[in-house]
C-alpha cells in the first residue's frame, strides 16, 4: 500500500467515525474540527520525529525560537503553531478538504473496520508520551516545573 493510500485511508476512517459519533454535525463544523484535531496530531508526530532525529544526530532541524511573549512556554507554543501546526492545516486542507475531495476518497479508501484512523491517533499520542517520559528521565527534567 502506498503512503498516499494510507493517508487517505486514515482520513476516510476518521471522517466516517466522526460522522457516526456526531450525526447532526454540519459539513463546515466537521471540516473545521477534524482539520484542527488531525493537524495537531500530525504536528505532534512530526515534532517528535524531528526531535528524535536531532537527538541521535541523524538530521539537524532547528526549531523556531520566539521571544515575543513573557513566558518561555507560551513562546514555545507559538513557535510550535507557526512551524508545525499552520503548515499542516494548509497541507491537510489542500489534500483533503479543498473542493470536497474527501467525499470521493471516502468511497474509495474506506475500510470495513474503520480502525486505521483511531489506531493512528492513539499510537501518535502514546508514542509522544513515551518519548517525553524517556527524554525526561534521560535529561533529568521529568519532574521539574
Amino acid at each position: 500500500m502506498r503512503i498516499k493510500n494510507i493517508y487517505y485511508t486514515i482520513w476516510a476512517d476518521l471522517i466516517i467515525d466522526y460522522r457516526k459519533r456526531k450525526p447532526d454535525i454540519s459539513e463546515k463544523a466537521l471540516k473545521n474540527e477534524l482539520l484542527t484535531i488531525i493537524s495537531i496530531v500530525n504536528a505532534i508526530n512530526i515534532r517528535i520525529f524531528i526531535f528524535i532525529l536531532n537527538k541521535i544526530n541523524i538530521l539537524k532541524i532547528e526549531t523556531i525560537h520566539l521571544s515575543l511573549l513573557p513566558s518561555e512556554r507560551i513562546n514555545y507554543g507559538l513557535s510550535f503553531i507557526i512551524q508545525y501546526f499552520v503548515p499542516l492545516v494548509v497541507l491537510n486542507y489542500l489534500l483533503v478538504f479543498r473542493k470536497n475531495r474527501y467525499l470521493t476518497f471516502i468511497d474509495k479508501y474506506q475500510t470495513s473496520k474503520n480502525n486505521s484512523g483511531k489506531i493512528y491517533v492513539i499510537s501518535v499520542l502514546v508514542f509522544a508520551n513515551i518519548a517525553l517520559i524517556i527524554y525526561g528521565l534521560i535529561s533529568d527534567n521529568l519532574f521539574k516545573v
